[in-house]
């Protein structure tokens, strides 16, 4: 191998090397800032605690709770009906939190069918 080709595949793997990187970089960006804001909703729940980060498994935990406690209670579809017509089968939610870099914007309610719950969600339905 000439040591100009070694030179080029050197370039190639320090180019994925940094592409790599880069993604990564943008996975624990998106963690962290996930963490902090639900940190920030954990702080204002628990005042006094202001420079308190939680545990991340408490955290999620507590978060879990919260989305336990506010889910739709048996009964609440009842006559609610998806914007295609057909009986609604799902609530759908989306939450604005109050560090939202649009503060302009609402939340959204929606009452859809399981097919149009399949539509909006994909793969990560079967979480839910």
């Amino acid at each position: 191998m000439s040591e100009q080709s070694e030179l080029e595949m050197l370039r190639l793997a320090l180019a994925a090397a940094k592409e790599e990187t880069a993604e990564l970089q943008d996975i624990f960006d998106l963690q962290w800032e996930a963490d902090m804001r639900g940190g920030r909703r954990w702080r204002e729940a628990n005042p006094g605690n202001e420079l308190v980060l939680p545990d991340r498994a408490n955290l999620v935990v507590w978060l879990l709770g919260l989305v336990e406690r506010s889910a739709a209670h048996p009964g609440s579809l009842e006559g609610e009906r998806c914007f295609c017509g057909k009986p609604a089968a799902r609530k759908v939610e989306e939450v604005i939190f109050a560090d939202d870099s649009q503060p302009i914007r609402h939340p959204l309610t929606s009452y859809v069918c399981d097919e149009h719950f399949r539509e909006i969600m994909g793969p990560a339905r079967h979480e839910f």
